[in-house]
């Protein structure tokens, strides 16, 4: 047990004495280095000498000027809308440029429209036929009147 017990206390000095020598050589090493620190050359400041040209001087006419870059803005601003909807196949005015009324701007597919108007054109071919359907109709009936009229009265004589 004593043995323990001086391995203990050998083994707590070592402990105890192993960072305060390591703290002593660093502080020495640092004092040695700034000891050691080579010294600074002052340098020679001398008058410098500033390269200048020379002009002869001329009587003439200057005028300011200055090169800007910007976007100029209309006060007023159209939405433009069609009638209908279709894709824009050919633009004929951009941005910025000068219009007058009744410039075309834009051209529109005109596929849906031609397909709507000969739908349309084939609903008015119907309508025109029922109408003359209708007519000849009229005529058969107007026509008819007169032989159904006497074949009311024959039968009211029978009755």
């Amino acid at each position: 047990m004593q043995t323990e017990t001086s391995a203990n206390k050998a083994g707590k000095r070592v402990r105890w004495w192993l960072p305060l020598l390591i703290l002593i050589v660093a502080g020495a090493a640092a004092a040695g280095l700034i000891a050691t620190k080579p010294k600074p050359k002052p340098v020679k400041v001398g008058e410098r000498a500033w390269l200048v040209d020379t002009l002869i001087v001329e009587r003439t006419r200057h005028e300011p000027g200055v090169t800007l870059f910007g976007k100029a803005e209309s006060l007023w601003s159209s939405q433009l809308t069609a009638g209908l909807s279709a894709d824009v196949v050919e633009v004929f005015a951009i941005e910025g440029d000068q219009v007058a009324a009744g410039d075309a701007l834009v051209r529109l597919d005109d596929r849906d429209a031609r397909l709507q108007l000969a739908q349309r054109e084939a609903e008015l071919l119907q309508a025109q036929a029922r109408v003359a359907s209708e007519m000849r109709r009229h005529e058969a009936n107007v026509e008819a009147l007169p032989r159904e009229r006497q074949l009311l009265s024959l039968a009211r004589d029978e009755v």
